[in-house]
């Protein structure tokens, strides 16, 4: 075998084993941020240590701050990775949905389920923490700023994107529009965990149907009715 030739092998080897490596740090990362979640559902942020954390994840306290340099770190990136599942969700339905307010409302019908979840009160408990942290800490807080916009901002495109399509009025500030029905969801999951889960999910739900219809157009396909 040549020079080049084995040095070929060589860095093909280096790639490789570099790949490998990433995969591996990558997937340890995944596990330490689901037995967080876990993890702090069951004990609460304040409760939970970072100690019980590498107990659930299998690994020692000292190898999650490989990871993440502080709890406050850790909270944040549970939160993160929840946003991104959001975010992922409304890509999907965005490609299988060719109406924007179908979307909107298969993303509803979805968000508004998620209330009778075992763990809602203490996912909302985190989302509250994340926001604290991202509040009190500088660092943090341009990351927690970040994703929070994003899911806005793509809800505010939806609304924008049915505006476009004729299913909702041009006259509609989008950004407003968009802002109130997210307040609405944070709103409720602020009030479910206040009044220990007596919120009436369904209800509001439909409720908010019926204001997004108030501010639709009429007629053909762009009929609200022949979007559900």
């Amino acid at each position: 075998m040549s020079a080049d030739a084995t040095a070929t092998t060589a860095s093909g080897g280096t790639k490789a084993s570099s790949t490998l490596r990433e995969q591996f740090l990558e997937a340890r990362r995944a596990e330490i941020l689901e037995a967080a979640r876990v993890v702090f559902a069951d004990h609460g942020c304040d409760g939970a240590s970072m100690q019980d954390v590498a107990r659930a994840a299998g690994v020692s306290a000292g190898n999650i701050y490989r990871y993440f340099p502080s709890k406050e770190a850790l909270i944040v990136s549970v939160c993160e990775d929840s946003e991104e599942i959001n975010l992922i969700n409304f890509a999907a339905a965005n490609h299988e949905n060719v109406s924007p307010l179908g979307v909107l409302f298969e993303i509803g019908d979805e968000t508004f389920a998620s209330f009778a979840e075992p763990l809602a009160l203490q996912s909302t408990m985190l989302i509250l923490e994340s926001a604290l942290v991202g509040a009190r800490n500088s660092e943090l807080g341009p990351v927690v700023e970040r994703h929070a916009g994003q899911l806005r901002d793509s809800l505010v495109e939806l609304v924008r994107s049915a505006q476009r399509a004729g299913e909702l009025e041009l006259t509609i500030d989008a950004r407003a529009f968009g802002e109130l029905l997210l307040s609405v969801v944070s709103g409720l999951r602020l009030l479910q965990l206040q009044t220990n889960d007596d919120v009436d999910a369904d209800g509001v739900w439909t409720v908010l149907q019926r204001i997004v219809r108030a501010f639709g157009t009429t007629g053909g396909a762009t009929d609200l009715d022949a979007v559900r």
